[in-house]
């Protein structure tokens, strides 16, 4: 057991940066809602006195279906701990933070294995992240655009939805280190 805990407590320290990257592209979208709600507030920006539209608005909505569709496909694809392990085993991935580095000195091949499937996981995730934030900046032009605070927030809302379905919970490497650490622990300590 002191084994399981000593690799989880350096995984978790690795795993840190995942949910500071989560925490900084959430922070950017909802600076995007504020900058909306001032400008809103402040008649800065006003609605269209002829209305949305039509055209943009189709070809918004049509990029943002893309981009739903895109989270989704990754998500369901790429991100499944099995998929995730036969990648990293396969791909050619260079370490080169002190973390990871110890991490694979002090734990073998195995901690090798599992941190390479920490960064494929970690660079599925920022599609995803960054295709939510792409919904939210798409909402904020519409916003500039037109003045519709409507959609943005149909935009901010589907996004942050998004972003609380897609945060960088520890379940998904548990789920990962058990698959790669098949014998029992006491076996590998």
């Amino acid at each position: 057991m002191a084994y399981k805990k000593r690799i989880y407590e350096k995984v978790r320290s690795i795993h840190r940066v995942n949910r500071l990257l989560w925490l900084a592209i959430l922070s950017g979208m909802l600076t995007f809602a504020v900058v909306v709600i001032v400008l809103s507030l402040t008649h800065l920006i006003v609605p269209a006195s002829s209305g949305p539209d039509r055209l943009m608005e189709n070809i918004f909505f049509l990029i943002a279906i893309a981009l739903l569709l895109i989270i989704f496909y990754v998500k369901r694809t790429y991100l499944i701990p099995d998929k995730i392990i036969s990648r990293a085993g396969v791909k050619t991935i260079h370490i080169t933070a002190t973390d990871d580095l110890d991490l694979i000195e002090q734990f073998g091949p195995n901690a090798g294995l599992l941190v390479k499937s920490m960064m494929i996981m970690r660079r599925y995730f920022m599609v995803i992240w960054s295709a939510n934030n792409l919904l939210v900046l798409m909402g904020f032009i519409y916003y500039l655009f037109n003045g519709t605070l409507r959609t943005f927030l149909i935009y901010l809302i589907i996004a942050l939805y998004s972003m609380i379905v897609n945060f960088p919970s520890f379940k998904l490497i548990k789920v990962c280190y058990e698959s790669i650490f098949k014998k029992p622990l006491e076996m590998n300590g």
